[in-house]
This record gives structure tokens, sequence and C-alpha cells, in this order.
């Protein structure tokens, strides 16, 4: 269900107000409410880190196609060196409303 990377299928921005934002809404209330184990999973694919890590919601994609919302939040990190934070992608099946993986990385910086 977890799993390193980022979502690899082509998803398009969902921009407010949309026909999703009901949905989108409920989600992040659910995923803001269990944020430590956002945290927690970074953690754990990332053994080195040991910063506390402040998820938050940044947007909302949508694969029309395979009827999923990638919902995106990051973690940025203090002071940069290497790494900008973390992002975890969380994917939900439309029809189910659950959530159905959730992929997690390091985002390096841009330079």
């Amino acid at each position: 269900m977890v799993e390193i990377g980022r979502y690899p299928y082509t998803a398009h921005m969902i921009r407010s107000p949309s026909l999703y934002d009901k949905e989108i809404n409920k989600l992040k209330k659910i995923i803001d409410k269990h944020s430590k184990i956002m945290e927690n999973t970074a953690k754990h694919f990332f053994e080195n880190e040991r910063r506390e890590l402040n998820f938050k919601y940044r947007f909302t994609s949508l694969n029309s196609k395979a009827n999923v919302l990638i919902i995106r939040y990051f973690a940025q990190l203090p002071h940069p060196h290497i790494l900008a934070g973390y992002e975890e992608q969380f994917i939900v099946d439309l029809k189910t409303h659950k959530v159905t993986k959730i992929f997690v990385r390091e985002v390096p910086l841009e330079r």
C-alpha cells in the first residue's frame, strides 16, 4: 500500500471550485486528523531523517481515466541543503472513496 516514489500516471491539477471540492475537503479532514502517520511513514522509509516533519496540503490532481484523486502533501525542511523536503501522495479511488495507495518520496532542492 505504501511505496517509495511518486504517482506514475498522468493527472491534472484540480482548481477550486470544482465538482470534487466536497470529496477533497472530506478526505483532507481525515488525513489531517491523522497527520502524524505521514511523519512516521517518511521516517520509516527514510531512516536518516530525525527532524520533526510538518506535512501540509498542497493540491489535488485527477486521473479521470483511472477514476482516482491524487492528494498531495509536502513537508518542507527548515534549513534545506540537498533536500527541499518530503512528499506524500494519497491515491483515492472515487468509486469506493478509499485510499488505495500512498507514495512517499524525498524531494530534492531545485537549482
